[in-house]
This record gives structure tokens, sequence and C-alpha cells, in this order.
């Protein structure tokens, strides 16, 4: 993960997992924006989320920048991936540690189905697999509301 700052911005960069399916995409870095915020005052939206299109994107970001908060302050050391295949076969997160893949995909709405890739647990059978909702995005992020 690299981090980039300017005068306006804070820039989160997740490596792709690009370890051994040909698929994969390899070094796409995937941009996340720590300051939504920030962003979203320069470009004046600040409409409600049930109206804008652009949901799923701020619902991610939010989540991965919480939860790189609440690893940092707990010092919980872990690698930070995504992971994506050319046939647009995703998972969202995907933190490491001690060898095994804690793989994390992002719903917003409770009823859109998530289904873990079938090449993911192929390549990768060393692995944990959890739906983060609204629901439940609480102990992901390690607060109580």
């Amino acid at each position: 993960m690299k981090k980039i700052a300017d005068d306006r911005k804070d820039y989160l960069f997740l490596n792709g997992d690009d370890i051994n399916i040909r698929q994969e995409l390899e070094n796409a870095g995937l941009e996340k924006l720590k300051q939504i915020i920030g962003v979203h005052s320069l470009i004046a939206n600040f409409n409600s989320l049930d109206i804008r299109n652009d949901k799923r994107a701020l619902w991610e970001n939010f989540l991965i920048a919480e939860r790189m908060k609440y690893n940092e302050y707990n010092n919980n050391w872990v690698n930070k991936y995504f992971w994506r295949t050319k046939q647009q076969q995703e998972i969202d997160y995907i933190e490491e540690k001690d060898g095994i893949l804690y793989a994390y995909e992002f719903k917003w709405q409770k009823t859109k189905k998530a289904k873990l890739p079938a090449k993911f647990a192929a390549a990768y059978p060393e692995h944990n697999y959890e739906i983060i909702t609204r629901e439940n995005f609480t102990e992901f992020i390690g607060k109580t509301l």
C-alpha cells in the first residue's frame, strides 16, 4: 500500500492480488480516497445516498478507510489487497495475516446476492470469506454505534 498526499487530497492505493491465476489483473492499483467528504465538497455533491449513483464506491471507500484506521490503531499488521479478474470477478478487499486470506465483499443492500468466486476459492484454499453490510459493518471497523 502506498500513501500519496498533496494539498487537497490524501490517496490510498491498494495492491492488486496477482499471485497465481493467469486471468487476474496484474499490477492494477486501486485508488481509494481517504477524505471522501473533502472530495465531494469539490464536486459539490451532497445528495442523499439513496439517490446517488456512486453509493457503492462511497461505501467501499468508507469501509476500507475505516478498517485501515482500525488496523493501524490496534497494531494489526496485515497485507492489504483487492482481487479482480479479466472476467469481472472480484473481491472488494482482502487482508492477509499469518498466511491466511480474509476476503470481504461489501454490499450496500443486504438483498444483493454475493458469492465467493470459484476461481478465488480454488486458487486460495486458505481463506475466510465475509459479506459486510450496513447491518454488520460496525464490527468490521471496530466500532459500536
